[in-house]
């Protein structure tokens, strides 16, 4: 069975790994999570992604928002991995 959570992590850290300012892995009552702080290689801002993993791996909708540091910026939610890339890269258009 593949394991979609850690394939995400892998394959997201892999894509942006100059841009990774901080990982942080949460683990409580039967789910992970992992929020990754990036700087956006479109806006230049200070990006946040989070990936959620319940007890079975499987994947969660994965929380992202543009500015870590605006509070008038709401996260976005991706159901894939390639749907969080097209948000990413689309910040400027």
């Amino acid at each position: 069975m593949t394991n979609y959570y850690e394939s995400y992590l892998n394959s997201f850290c892999i894509d942006l790994c100059e841009n990774i300012q901080n990982i942080i892995a949460y683990e409580d009552y039967g789910w992970e999570s992992t929020d990754i702080e990036f700087i956006n290689p479109v806006t230049g801002s200070l990006s946040v992604v989070s990936f959620f993993e319940d007890d079975h791996g499987d994947p969660a909708p994965v929380l992202y928002c543009a500015d870590k540091d605006d509070p008038n910026v709401d996260g976005v939610v991706a159901d894939t991995l390639g749907e969080l890339y097209d948000i990413i890269l689309g910040e400027n258009k």
